[in-house]
């Protein structure tokens, strides 16, 4: 094959990699992700508690100073993601969340 038949037929370039423009960013470990939780029983402003209040991460120390006077007030801050499963549940009497939201409506 002759020089002039090489540069007619030439060898295709090798590819080099190409590199993305936009980096992605780190994935958190599942501990640095926190999930969001909602207080669904009843207002109790005096001790910080208000009805639908959206927290990311559980409270814990607001449910530890709750305790003392609510026994049962940590089965009403619920994952969003069951959000609208414990809301039937508050709904449904005899459920352990309607007892939860009827000791903290009793308390007014």
């Amino acid at each position: 094959m002759s020089d002039e038949d090489k540069k007619i037929t030439g060898e295709l370039p090798t590819a080099k990699p190409v590199k993305p423009e936009k980096q992605n960013p780190p994935i958190l470990p599942r501990e640095d992700k926190a999930e969001c939780y909602v207080y669904i029983g009843a207002n109790r402003l005096t001790d910080g508690l208000k009805c639908n209040t959206v927290y990311r991460g559980y409270p814990k120390e607001l449910v530890e100073q709750a305790v003392t006077k609510y026994a049962s007030i940590s089965r009403l801050f619920v994952p969003v993601e069951q959000l609208s499963k414990a809301r039937e549940e508050v709904r449904r009497k005899g459920t352990p969340l309607y007892l939860a939201w009827a000791e903290m409506e009793k308390e007014v």
